[in-house]
This record gives structure tokens, C-alpha cells and sequence, in this order.
């Protein structure tokens, strides 16, 4: 019987043992779920954390895409004012040119004009001197052969900034000019 009761006194140390262990678990099992209830809580505190970071990095990618839409707009528009600029830039050249060319060309015109003044004035004496002044009421066989013809009305401008020698070339040449006209009529 001995053996039984200390068999009996054993089953019961383990008894007692395992109650204790039983509350020792119980109580750690308790912590356990406060403490998972405590951290169901923080998650939950911060899942809107979450839906916000979520949401800033939505808006940030949101944003990104706009920074990319907006620098391709500025690079499109710059190469396209760069293009108004160049088409300015060659119309502002080409009116220079032309200026420049009409500027010449009046030049020329007043130069022209101031020669054939000179000219005329060189043949009136010419004629004054060499023929009394009614040869234009003589046969007009004989102002041919005397190759005394009047000029024809000069319709130019009139300038007087034209340099002395120019008006010299530009006299000889008009004087060459308007003979070979006069020697085919």
C-alpha cells in the first residue's frame, strides 16, 4: 500500500504541478491576448496611416506624371518658339536685304537721274552753241543728219547727294547710251 500512497502522493504533486502550470498558462495566455488586443488596436490606429501613405503615394505618382506631361509641354513649346524666333530672326534679315537693295537702287536712280540732268544741260549748250534756236523748226532730215535730237522727259527723282565722280561715270555711260540711241534713229 505504501507503493499506492506514493504513487498517489506522486499523481497528486503532478496534479498540483500541472494546475499550476494550467494558471501559470492561463495567465500567460491572458497577456497574450491583451497584448494581441492591444495590437489589433495600434493596427488599427495604423491602417489610416497605411490608407494615407497609400493615398500620398498616389498623389505623388499623380504628381510625377504631371511634372513628366508639364516638361514635355515646355519642351514642345520652347522648340516651337525657338522656330518663330529662327522665321523672325530670316524675315528681319530678309527685310534688311531688301532695304539695303532699294536703298541701292534709288541710289542708282537719283545718280541717273543727276546725270541725265548734266547730260541735257551739256547737249542744250551744245546745241545753243553750234545751231541758232529755231533748229527745231527746220527739216527734220537735217536735225537727223546734224544728230541734234531733243531728249525725252526724264520722270526720276531728283537728289543732289549724288558724288561728282559717279555722276561723271554715270554721265559718260548715258552719253554712250543715248547716242547709240540717236545714231539708230
Amino acid at each position: 500500500m505504501e507503493f499506492i500512497n506514493h504513487t498517489f502522493l506522486q499523481l497528486k504533486q503532478q496534479l498540483d504541478d500541472l494546475s499550476k502550470n494550467k494558471e501559470r498558462l492561463e495567465h500567460e495566455c491572458d497577456s497574450l491576448r491583451n497584448e494581441l488586443a492591444r495590437l489589433n488596436q495600434k493596427s488599427k490606429v495604423l491602417e489610416p496611416t497605411t490608407e494615407i501613405s497609400s493615398a500620398s503615394a498616389l498623389r505623388e505618382q499623380a504628381l510625377i506624371a504631371e511634372i513628366i506631361r508639364l516638361r514635355r509641354d515646355l519642351n514642345r513649346l520652347q522648340e516651337a518658339s525657338e522656330s518663330r524666333i529662327r522665321c523672325l530672326k530670316n524675315r528681319l534679315q530678309a527685310i534688311g536685304e531688301e532695304a539695303f537693295k532699294r536703298h541701292t537702287l534709288e541710289l542708282k536712280v537719283s545718280q541717273l537721274h543727276t546725270a541725265a540732268l548734266k547730260y541735257a544741260n551739256e547737249f542744250d549748250q551744245l546745241i545753243s552753241s553750234n545751231k541758232p534756236h529755231n533748229y527745231i523748226s527746220e527739216d527734220k532730215t537735217k536735225c537727223k543728219e546734224a544728230h541734234l535730237f531733243p531728249l525725252p522727259p526724264i520722270a526720276l527723282p531728283i537728289s543732289n547727294k549724288v558724288p561728282h565722280q559717279n555722276t561723271v561715270e554715270l554721265g559718260n555711260s548715258l552719253r554712250s547710251t543715248l547716242s547709240s540711241i540717236v545714231h539708230t534713229n
